[in-house]
């Protein structure tokens, strides 16, 4: 090969190697600025929920002891959860299936729906 050949060699593919490297450069810039607008934009909002700080048995009539609120973030929930001006509701009710610790109390949990005298609860079925 020429000496002429080799430097057109040699520039072609520094362009490749430039435009690879900027192509990357590209990616990671949209990886990150998606990620972002995503984690703002689902996880910002936290919602302050019932869930069960223990197993719960079938049949158990729930106490305040058994209600514990965790945050979580709004994007995740169900449609129906409880928060904390919804414990009147549920404090009292019989429990239709088991509830593993940790998991959100939800209306499909209880026997019967109970409303308030004011005619809220409105997280029922």
């Amino acid at each position: 090969m020429t000496m002429i050949a080799l430097i057109r060699i040699s520039k072609f593919a520094v362009v490749i190697l430039f435009l690879v490297a900027a192509s990357c450069l590209l990616a990671y810039a949209y990886k990150s600025s998606h990620t972002c607008s995503v984690c703002k934009t689902h996880y910002a909002t936290q919602v302050e929920v019932a869930s069960a700080p223990h197993v719960l048995q079938k049949g158990q009539r729930l106490t305040a002891a058994d209600i514990t609120f965790v945050k979580v973030p709004a994007y995740f929930l169900p449609s129906r959860v409880f928060s904390k001006e919804d414990v009147p509701c549920v404090v009292g009710q019989q429990l239709n299936n088991r509830v593993e610790e940790g998991a959100l109390l939800l209306p499909s949990d209880f026997e019967e729906p109970r409303t308030r005298a004011d005619g809220s609860c409105a997280n029922w079925k």
